[in-house]
């Protein structure tokens, strides 16, 4: 879905930080440690790179929902997680979550940037962190 140009990259930690095959060896939650203790930049992670590279290969090449070929200028005018945080607020039940509540690293410029400050990040270049992960977060990147 993400090469045709029909779903948003949408990254949260630490989703995609550990590479195929590597569960067969040690447990889930030793990997997830051993990845996020690694030197190595998101950015540089193979799965990442393989994400990114087929999410702007389909706004570049102005497939699905990105007709005009810039991922920042889409017919979409809200990407899916924004949706649903409208639809909380307008909830009659009371949801608790209102809002952005998730930090959002830059992987690219290296900066992290408060939930209500997400979008001054490119789609492309978003890896989003529970408030669980603040720590890590700010370990990986700098904060804004």
């Amino acid at each position: 879905m993400l090469g045709t140009g029909y779903a948003f990259m949408y990254l949260i930690y630490p989703n995609l930080l550990v590479e195929k095959g590597e569960t067969d060896r040690i447990s889930m939650s030793a990997l997830i440690a051993s990845a996020a203790d690694s030197r190595t930049a998101d950015i540089e992670r193979p799965m990442i790179k393989t994400v990114r590279k087929t999410f702007k290969k389909a706004v570049s090449s102005g497939r699905g929902l990105f007709a005009s070929r810039d991922a920042s200028k889409s017919k979409v005018t809200l990407d899916p997680f924004e949706f649903r945080y409208l639809a909380r607020i307008f909830d009659k039940q009371g949801s608790s979550s209102k809002g952005p509540d998730r930090l959002c690293a830059d992987m690219e410029s290296g900066k992290l940037y408060p939930a209500n400050r997400y979008f001054e990040v490119p789609r492309e270049n978003r890896l989003f962190f529970n408030e669980s992960d603040k720590k890590m977060a700010e370990k990986r990147y700098e904060p804004i």
